[in-house]
């Protein structure tokens, strides 16, 4: 049983979780979740009538003052259970890599695969208004920089807090992010979720630093707003697949995954804890 900076004693594979005083539990994850789905249902239909667009951003913010609030109710220490500690240049570095890295590979694959996944009509809808937006700001705010924030203060935060208590190390990186997956709500898009929210997970895990998965998603989305609303040119565009011009979509693909894994395996290396790396503890 080890116990890192936090004072939060993480769960071997095998071992059993052991409960620490000032952390949210496993019943504490499931409350603040279905609170979380709750809020998405009933406050995300008021937040569309008022019809602001402006004031819609605050709809994000809920995600992270709902696990927020909740702690300090139950009286958890908010600074160990959101890992509010700055992080280390090679860490942070290492996460931009790492998630780009893993953008490239998801890019890649949806190239190939997208025009046969299952789409979401009114959340293509919604994406797009928001990405072709006139304001750039708001469309950076709206699709980068407040889910960034707010959403790994949830996911990152609170439910990877209770459920490195709850399971073992490796499950509660996989359970964070299939959870973080079904938050989207958008089933031709989890399995991508699922890749990023795994690469989130374990980089907050490994830097121990809330900042790192933040800066991370932040990167995500910011590459996804950008190749949406200005990349309709590339070979792997919804045009390009259109035009019947597969070959060059497929050439496209295989780049972009190998450059992907490359990058994602420098990344890693560079978030990876160092007392990790040399007793050769699973990531």
């Amino acid at each position: 049983m080890k116990e890192d900076v936090t004072g939060q004693r993480e769960c071997p594979d095998g071992e059993k979780p052991v409960c620490v005083t000032g952390k949210p539990a496993a019943s504490d994850v499931l409350i603040v979740y279905v609170l979380v789905l709750a809020y998405i249902a009933y406050a995300g239909y008021g937040f569309r009538a008022i019809g602001n667009k402006w004031l819609s951003l605050c709809f994000s913010a809920g995600f992270g003052i709902l696990p927020l609030v909740y702690s300090l109710f139950r009286g958890f220490r908010v600074n160990s259970v959101f890992a509010v500690r700055k992080p280390s240049p090679r860490s942070l570095f290492g996460g931009i890599v790492l998630i780009v890295g893993v953008f490239s590979i998801v890019a890649g694959i949806l190239s190939v695969v997208g025009p046969y996944l299952p789409r979401n009509a009114n959340s293509d809808s919604a994406l797009q208004i928001q990405v072709m937006d006139e304001s750039v700001l708001y469309s950076v705010l709206a699709l980068a920089a407040f889910p960034a924030i707010f959403e790994e203060v949830l996911c990152r935060g609170f439910l990877l807090s209770g459920l490195r208590l709850a399971v073992s190390r490796r499950a509660s990186i996989a359970l964070c992010a299939f959870l973080f997956a079904l938050l989207h709500m958008d089933p031709g898009r989890m399995p991508f979720t699922f890749i990023a929210g795994l690469a989130l997970s374990w980089a907050a895990v490994e830097a121990e630093s809330l900042f790192v998965p933040i800066t991370m998603h932040f990167a995500y989305n910011f590459l996804l707003f950008a190749a949406v609303r200005f990349g309709k040119a590339l070979p792997i565009s919804p045009g390009a697949v259109g035009a019947g011009d597969r070959y060059a979509v497929y050439r496209f693909a295989v780049i972009w995954v190998c450059v992907g894994a490359l990058l994602a395996s420098i990344g890693a290396s560079l978030v990876r804890r160092r007392d990790t790396a040399v007793s050769g503890d699973a990531a």
